[in-house]
């Protein structure tokens, strides 16, 4: 760096900032006593930092639709699906980009234990097949192609309906949490430990590094 400048001149410290926009017209009904069903209609609205304009920005719809099964007193079904008719961002800088269909299935098992005591066991799988979620692959060894996903996996139980504990699994994540309601007042904690079941995958090169993310969130019920 010349004496004359100062590192200042070299490197200009600039804060830049994405944002992502949606506005969803939602319906849904229920068929019978056990089925229900809903979709969503999608705008969307995103910008990105850019080197030379400084922003750029997108426009795009798209259409997710799910169902919910009752199986029984306990144990409820589900199916999503999202962008089911390829959602479609239009850039400002004349580009498109198309955003693949994408599914998930779900199910929860809820059991009251005691009188105050209530569990929740939740398994969902979502999936797509452009080979673009690293963390599984099913039936296929090239990693851009093929029937990719991830597993989540967690338990909730509630004491009173006043205090929850949490417990699950992200993929290769570790998560675990607390949750405390009072009245119309709540309050959540979470903490994701970063490749806890897994780490320095070939295609997570240093992944061990990240730590833990931590979330606090509050709510007000009315």
């Amino acid at each position: 760096v010349s004496p004359s400048r100062g590192l200042g001149d070299v490197y200009k410290r600039q804060l830049q900032s994405n944002n992502d926009w949606a506005l969803l017209f939602s319906y849904a009904r229920p068929f019978g006593s056990k089925l229900t069903a809903g979709a969503n209609l999608k705008l969307l609205y995103r910008t990105l930092p850019d080197i030379n304009s400084g922003t750029i920005s997108s426009w795009g719809a798209g259409l997710d639709a799910g169902v919910t099964f009752q199986a029984s007193r306990n144990i409820t079904l589900s199916a999503v699906a999202y962008d089911l008719t390829t959602t479609v961002m239009v850039w400002s800088t004349d580009t498109k980009e198309y955003i693949s269909p994408s599914f998930a299935i779900g199910s929860q098992y809820t059991a009251q234990l005691a009188p105050k005591h209530v569990l929740t066991l939740a398994l969902d799988l979502p999936f797509n097949w452009d080979g673009k979620t690293l963390d599984q692959r099913y039936g296929t060894s090239d990693p851009y192609s093929g029937l990719s996903g991830t597993i989540y996996g967690g338990a909730e139980y509630w004491y009173h309906s006043t205090l929850a504990l949490r417990a699950g699994m992200m993929g290769r994540d570790l998560t675990a949490g607390a949750g405390i309601r009072y009245k119309r007042i709540g309050a959540d904690y979470a903490a994701v430990f970063n490749r806890f079941f897994s780490t320095d995958e070939s295609d997570f090169a240093g992944d061990g590094d990240l730590g833990v993310s931590h979330r606090i969130s509050g709510s007000y019920n009315f």
